[in-house]
C-alpha cells in the first residue's frame, strides 16, 4: 500500500522536539489517515502524531512515520446551544477561539498558547488556572479516533464508552486522534488583576479567592518571599485595556527581561537572588477587564522549558515550605520563577488531577540558566506529596513509579495493548514510559 500523502525526509521541528522521520505524512481526510495507519500497520513501522510544540519532552519524536495534521483543521459541527463543537483535531486553540468569540461561546480553559493544536494539547492533559476549571481533556464529550485495525471509532458516554476514560488523553498511544467535541462556555467578562503580596498572605488568601475567581494563579521567585497573583473575577463592566506602561513592562520582561537576568545569574551566581528580586519589581501590576479569556501570549525568544507536577490542593503550602527550606539549605542560586495554580478534579484516567482538587506547580526554566540543582530539589520534593507529572513536561519517571500515582494506569496499559498489540503507535520514549518490549 502506496502511502497516502508524501513529503521527502527532512527533519521536522516543533517546540522544544526535534525530529528527524523517514517519512511525513499531511492527509486532508479521515480515509488518509486511515490509509496511512494501515501501511505503517502492514508493514511493521511506528507513527506518531506531530502535537503543536508545546511539549517539552521526547513524546512525539520518532525517526520512522510522522503524521502532520497541518492541512486536517477546523470544525466541522457544532451545537451552538449546547456548546459542544465537534472540531478537527489539526486546528489551533487561537483559531478555535476566533471561530467561538464570533458565536458567543469560549474555551473552557485559560491561558492557552494560540500555537497549540487541540489534539495535541488534548492528548497531554493541558489546562488553565482556576478552582473549578478542568485540563481540557475533562472538556472532551466525544473523540474520534483511529485505531491500528484502521478503523474509526467515535468514542463518548454513549459509544464505545468502555474507552472513554483512557481516549480523551492518550498520549497518542492508543491511535490517531482527528477530531474531538469539546463542551465550551459562554463567552463572560472578566476583571483580571495582578497585584503583588507575600508568599505567606497569598496561601493565606487562597482560600477566600478560590470561593470568587474564575481563573487564580501566582508567580513566585525562590527566595524572594514574594509573589504577583493573577485573578480572574467574573464582571459584567465593559472590555477595558491595562494601562499602556503595564503593558510596556510585561512585554519587554517577557521578551528580554527574563533572558537578559537569566544570563547574568548563569554568569554570575552571586547575583541570582538580586536578578531574581528585580523581576519581581519589574513585573506590573495591572487592571484590566477582558471580554473572554484570552491567548498566552508567544515570547520573541523561547524562554523556558516546564517542569510541571499536580500535587492535592492541601498540600500545597507544606510543600512550597519545604521548597524554600532546602534551596536556602543547599545555598541554590539560580533564576527561576515557580507558577502555581489549580486545576479541579476529573474522571480522566490519565489526568494529573484524576479523582482530586489540584494544584500544579511549575518550573520555569529560563533561556540561558542551567538549573539541575534546583530542578532535582523540586522533583525530589513535589515527589514527597505524591504529585503526578504533567505529560508535556521532562519528568523522569516511567512504570512502577507512574501506576502508583495513577490507579487507572494497568487499565490504560492493558487497553492499549489489545487497541495496539504491536504498538504501531509507540516510539522509545513512550515504550520506556510504559514498560513495553516489542520484537
Amino acid at each position: 500500500m502506496k502511502p497516502s500523502v508524501f513529503s521527502s525526509r527532512r527533519r521536522f521541528v516543533r517546540g522544544a522536539a526535534l525530529a528527524d522521520p523517514h517519512h511525513i505524512a499531511r492527509p486532508h481526510s479521515v480515509e488518509q489517515i486511515q490509509s496511512e495507519v494501515l501501511r505503517c500497520a502492514e508493514d511493521g513501522e511506528r507513527l506518531r502524531v506531530a502535537g503543536g510544540g508545546t511539549a517539552a519532552n521526547q513524546l512525539w519524536r520518532t525517526d520512522e512515520n510522522l503524521l502532520a495534521l497541518d492541512h486536517f483543521r477546523g470544525i466541522e459541527s457544532s451545537d451552538l446551544e449546547r456548546g459542544r463543537i465537534w472540531v478537527r483535531a489539526g486546528t489551533t486553540l487561537g483559531g478555535l477561539a476566533d471561530w467561538l468569540r464570533a458565536r458567543g461561546l469560549a474555551l473552557p480553559v485559560d491561558g492557552w498558547p494560540a500555537g497549540a493544536t487541540v489534539g495535541g494539547s488534548v492528548s497531554v492533559g493541558a489546562h488553565g488556572s482556576g478552582p473549578g476549571q478542568h485540563n481540557l481533556s475533562a472538556s472532551v464529550s466525544a473523540v474520534g479516533l483511529t485505531t491500528a485495525d484502521g478503523v474509526f471509532r467515535r468514542i463518548s458516554a454513549e459509544e464505545n464508552a468502555e474507552l472513554f476514560g483512557a481516549a480523551r488523553l492518550s498520549l497518542g498511544a492508543l491511535g490517531v486522534v482527528s477530531h474531538v467535541e469539546l463542551i465550551c462556555s459562554p463567552a463572560r467578562p472578566l476583571r483580571v488583576r495582578h497585584f503583588k503580596s507575600a508568599l505567606e498572605d497569598t496561601l493565606a488568601r487562597l482560600p477566600e479567592l478560590r470561593a470568587k475567581a474564575r481563573h487564580l494563579s501566582f508567580e513566585w521567585f525562590p527566595g524572594t518571599g514574594a509573589t504577583r497573583v493573577h485573578v480572574a473575577l467574573p464582571t459584567e463592566a465593559e472590555v477595558r485595556s491595562a494601562s499602556l506602561p503595564a503593558q510596556a513592562r510585561d512585554w519587554a520582561m517577557r521578551n528580554a527581561g527574563h533572558w537578559l537576568l537569566a544570563n547574568v545569574s548563569q554568569r554570575l551566581p552571586r547575583l541570582a537572588g538580586t536578578a531574581q528580586r528585580l523581576a519581581m519589581q519589574a513585573l506590573p501590576e495591572a487592571d484590566r477587564i477582558e471580554a473572554a479569556p484570552e491567548p498566552q501570549p508567544r515570547p520573541l525568544l523561547r524562554q523556558a522549558e516546564l517542569l510541571e507536577y499536580q500535587l492535592a490542593i492541601e498540600d500545597l503550602p507544606s510543600a512550597l515550605a519545604l521548597l524554600e527550606r532546602l534551596l536556602a539549605a543547599l545555598d541554590v542560586r539560580s533564576y527561576a520563577a515557580l507558577e502555581v495554580g489549580l486545576v479541579a478534579a476529573d474522571e480522566v484516567w490519565l489526568s494529573p488531577a484524576y479523582r482530586r482538587d489540584s494544584a500544579f506547580v511549575r518550573l520555569r526554566r529560563f533561556r540561558g540558566a542551567e538549573l539541575p540543582t534546583l530542578a532535582r530539589t523540586f522533583a525530589d520534593v513535589l515527589d514527597r506529596y505524591d504529585a503526578r507529572p504533567h505529560w508535556g513536561s521532562r519528568h523522569g519517571k516511567e512504570g512502577s513509579e507512574l501506576a502508583a500515582l495513577y490507579p487507572r494506569w494497568n487499565d490504560f496499559l492493558a487497553l492499549r495493548a489489545r487497541l495496539d498489540p504491536r504498538g504501531v503507535f509507540l516510539n522509545d520514549y513512550l515504550r520506556k514510559l510504559f514498560g513495553v518490549s516489542l520484537p
